[in-house]
């Protein structure tokens, strides 16, 4: 569904998660689907004619299941993203995206990681086609490969910038070069804070006019998926913080969530993020 998450000082964000078929469109209609869009030439690329062949050139990993009702989720998630980004054009100012997938280890050539389709990719790429300049920045636990691929190959038709801050020592081993932040284990948000500092500071240097944020909340100490001496260690309440700072960057705000793990603490995660990105009051007038 699509709606609306209302504060007291009713300064909204607009959100959209897919349970009803407002903001839906068909898959085709977008014009760039990160897991389909084979090289220009390219016609089939398995080796021999079978869908297992199929899935272990495609796959990355063999965790991510494809069952029944896969596609179906795959076009609710490409409405969602779609949806997202027509308010972001009509100048929402914090427009939050919940998709049944994540998004960013799936690439141009492989899905992996709970991934089919590169939320943020697609939206950024439909933004910048509008004429925006889009930044994104993943904050994961886990290195955005997929979104990296798709920047490698699409360059500024895709963003202006990318910047991946996550774990050093896990999942998906990829090195994303200039474009990773690198953490060790046990990283709170007195180490974690002036890094993201850092990658705001770099792709606002780039003169945005969107943010597209990659939110993981399996940054969070009690999330069950890294491994014990390469976990990160923020609390709900840094989320606020970091809320924060992306409300004082002053452009408008698109968030994918993306990866989280610990049911119980998401929830908690979510609310203080986005209650701290809303834009400020106005200052009333002066009498």
């Amino acid at each position: 569904m699509g709606g609306r998450w209302h504060d007291e000082a009713k300064h909204d964000i607009t959100f959209f998660d897919g349970t009803a078929n407002d903001g839906f469109i068909a898959p085709h209609a977008i014009r760039y689907d990160p897991f389909n869009d084979l090289p220009e030439g390219s016609t089939h690329m398995c080796l021999r004619p079978s869908v297992q062949a199929e899935v272990c050139f495609f796959a990355t990993d063999n965790e991510t299941p494809i069952d029944a009702d896969t596609a179906k989720e795959i076009a609710s998630d490409l409405g969602v993203g779609a949806a997202a980004t027509q308010a972001i054009l009509k100048g929402h100012p914090v427009v939050y995206a919940l998709t049944t997938h994540p998004g960013h280890h799936a690439s141009p050539l492989h899905y992996g990681g709970y991934c089919f389709v590169n939320n943020v990719c697609c939206a950024a790429h439909e933004l910048t086609r509008a004429g925006k300049r889009v930044g994104i920045i993943d904050v994961d636990y886990h290195a955005g490969d997929g979104t990296w691929r798709c920047f490698q190959r699409l360059q500024h038709a895709l963003c202006v910038d990318f910047v991946s801050l996550h774990s050093a020592a896990d999942y998906p081993h990829v090195f994303l070069h200039q474009n990773a932040i690198e953490l060790s284990g046990g990283v709170d948000w007195s180490t974690y804070e002036p890094c993201l500092q850092s990658a705001i500071d770099r792709v606002l240097s780039r003169h945005v006019d969107v943010l597209a944020l990659s939110l993981g909340l399996d940054t969070v100490a009690e999330d069950p998926e890294p491994a014990v001496d390469a976990a990160f260690r923020l609390t709900p309440k840094d989320f606020a913080r970091m809320g924060e700072m992306f409300r004082d960057t002053g452009v408008q705000l698109l968030v994918f969530q993306e990866g989280g793990y610990a049911l119980d603490v998401v929830p908690d995660c979510v609310h203080q993020f986005l209650a701290a990105a809303r834009p400020m009051p106005s200052e009333p007038p002066s009498r």
